[in-house]
């Protein structure tokens, strides 16, 4: 009965609640950055597992992500481009990250019903609604962290049972979880703090303990820089050192940690509304200057850096007064840890590759252990400093709970809406032309601009470029030359080419007197042209491709 009540209820509640907030997942699609990774998919499509292990294995000097690249290969392998049998996987892997938090949670709290709250609210969280939703190019992220908190519970298991065996799962744990997606890689810090402050463990295994745990990280961070200087090394992005000036760096590294504290609290959009609505109030603003460029990025660059720090500092500053004065509880040291998971795991996306500028929204897949963090300090600083009365602190918690859902359902839902279009147009225009001709080139016109173009460049609503969101999906039919897939080919947003290869041809335009170059340079007949207009308006998609073509013969 204890272990129902501990285990099988949690779960099955857990269970629901996810599929609750994400059962609209199902009639989304596929993100932008997964349309690129599908390219490189279909390229190592012709290799056989012993050279796609040894490419994964391969040094790079941007991610180094090996088990997460044969994890992707091989659901591509089994769904190819089946979107539903990846959205079931990432629902699935929600899942279990929950449920293990609450496990997690358990053990540090001894306390069933504060674990619930814990793992309830980072499993709601707004803040990091991407983890879930971009289904395949975050699973790195959900494998990631399902072996940083088997890391954690062994760590705890640890400092507090005095077996060895558990320091070397615990390392064990996070080696891997690097090996998926280098988040966890501040637990290298983390760990030898939580071997300091918590458990009894005498001052000579402590001190053996922390020394295996640098000497693995210092051999982790030693080999990952050595990657920059060896000849074999690839990528298909650059290293942050590559990628910015080391002031930036340095700016993101120092204050990355205040804004990510904020943020994994209260999503960074709701936070731009809240002081757009302020604003507004204030009348100071004109409507056209509140729609402006020029303001929004005053907003996000200043005004939203300024609240966030403050916010931080504030959060903080009252978690160790609550710390304090608890601190003969032991359950006030998971205060601290709350705050140390989000400050020491922080700093990691500084140096993220290919990253430039100054950051100040950090991106929502990039929250999910702060989240964590920002969970266990709420949590459990509300629950000390209400004394400890835990139907207090679950109705005071109950409208973060609430407003977090609402939102989060919002967000998969309009994620779902754009997913449904974009689906659509790829289906319609599948439908019009089964087949593409040897040389193809599809031509489309539009009636508005997306996601932060110039008004007057009209694209289709695909955040990346749709020229090789038609390559992937023609893939699935057509084979297409190893080079199409190759150096991001038509990927960027406003992307417009050809290329051949053998006699086969493949490109897209928006850009009609770029089409007639093309089409002259490379001595194509006007019959290769698939054409296609879109209407923001109506979401519809219409053939105009004899028109098109007539208008190229003129």
């Amino acid at each position: 009965m204890k272990l129902i009540k501990s285990y099988f209820i949690p779960f099955i509640f857990i269970t629901l609640l996810m599929l609750l907030c994400f059962w609209k997942i199902f009639y989304g699609f596929f993100q932008q950055d997964e349309w690129l990774s599908f390219a490189y998919r279909f390229l190592s499509d012709k290799s056989d597992m012993l050279t796609i292990i040894k490419n994964a294995f391969t040094p790079s000097v941007g991610h180094f992500q090996p088990l997460n690249e044969l994890t992707i290969q091989l659901l591509f392998f089994v769904f190819r481009l089946n979107y539903v049998g990846y959205a079931i996987v990432s629902i699935f892997l929600q899942i279990v990250n929950v449920f293990l938090i609450y496990i997690f949670a358990k053990k540090i709290t001894l306390n069933i019903y504060l674990a619930f709250l814990i793992s309830v609210l980072f499993g709601i969280s707004a803040s990091s609604y991407q983890t879930t939703t971009w289904i395949l190019a975050d699973l790195g992220i959900h494998f990631s962290t399902i072996f940083i908190i088997l890391c954690l519970i062994n760590i705890f298991d640890f400092v507090y049972k005095k077996s060895t065996k558990y320091l070397y799962l615990s390392i064990i744990f996070l080696v891997i979880s690097l090996l998926f997606k280098e988040i966890g890689l501040g637990l290298f810090g983390l760990l030898p703090i939580i071997i300091l402050f918590f458990g009894n463990l005498d001052l000579k295994a402590k001190k053996r303990a922390i020394f295996y745990i640098l000497i693995v990280g210092g051999f982790y961070l030693f080999l990952r820089f050595a990657m920059i200087y060896m000849p074999v090394a690839y990528s298909k992005t650059s290293s942050a050192f590559q990628s910015q000036p080391a002031k930036y760096m340095i700016y993101n590294l120092l204050f990355l940690p205040f804004l990510v504290f904020t943020q994994s609290i209260v999503p960074s959009d709701l936070l731009i509304v809240f002081l757009k609505k302020l604003a507004i109030f204030s009348k100071n603003y004109s409507i056209e200057t509140l729609n402006s460029t020029l303001f929004n990025s005053f907003l996000e660059g200043q005004v939203l850096f300024i609240v966030c720090i403050s916010v931080s500092l504030i959060l903080i500053l009252t978690g160790l007064v609550v710390y304090l004065k608890n601190k003969k509880k032991a359950l006030a040291k998971n205060v601290f840890l709350g705050i140390l998971l989000i400050l020491v795991n922080t700093p990691i996306f500084a140096l993220s590759p290919e990253r430039s500028g100054i950051v100040y929204v950090l991106d929502s897949r990039n929250l999910y252990i702060p989240v964590l963090g920002s969970s266990i300090f709420i949590v459990v600083g509300l629950f000390l400093i209400l004394k400890q009365n835990i139907r207090k602190t679950g109705l005071i918690l109950l409208p973060l709970l609430l407003v977090n859902m609402y939102l989060l359902f919002n967000k998969v839902s309009d994620i779902s809406q754009v997913g449904m279009i974009r689906k659509s147009i790829l289906q319609k225009v599948s439908e019009i032309v089964p087949e593409l001709p040897r040389k193809a080139i599809v031509y489309t016109e539009s009636d508005r601009s997306y996601y932060g173009l110039p008004p007057e460049e009209h694209i289709l609503p695909f955040q990346s470029g749709f020229g090789q969101t038609l390559l992937i999906w023609y893939s699935q039919s057509e084979k297409f030359p190893e080079s199409f897939y190759q150096d991001k080919f038509l990927w960027e947003i406003g992307d417009q080419g050809y290329k051949e290869i053998g006699g086969q041809g493949f490109g897209y335009f928006r850009d009609i007197e770029l089409l007639k170059k093309t089409l002259n340079e490379y001595n194509i007949p006007k019959e290769s042209v698939i054409a296609f207009s879109w209407s923001g308006l109506t979401n519809q998609l219409v053939d105009i491709t004899v028109e098109v073509r007539n208008k190229l013969a003129q």
